[in-house]
């Protein structure tokens, strides 16, 4: 397998209180639209698979992603903004 250079930017949306806001919102999005795109379509057989026994299927992995990227967003919801 080849691996293409990248010459992806992350860029912070505007309209967002803060920059950093922005930034952070992009850096959660953009790995998970990505990755939905690559799993749209994954046969049930495709996501039960796994490298050998004992390990994470495909589904699992991207279950542990989804409860990952909640658990982030719950510390960005409850996170009070800073005085400027």
């Amino acid at each position: 397998m080849t691996t293409q250079p990248s010459d992806r930017r992350i860029v912070a949306p505007t309209g967002f209180a803060s920059p950093e806001g922005g930034s952070f919102f992009v850096q959660l999005e953009d790995p998970s639209r990505r990755l939905t795109e690559d799993a749209r379509g994954a046969h049930p057989a495709a996501l039960a698979w796994q490298p050998r026994p004992i390990t994470n299927t495909i589904g699992m992995l991207l279950a542990h992603v989804a409860l990952v990227e909640v658990y982030w967003q719950g510390i960005a919801i409850e996170q009070p903004v800073a005085a400027s």
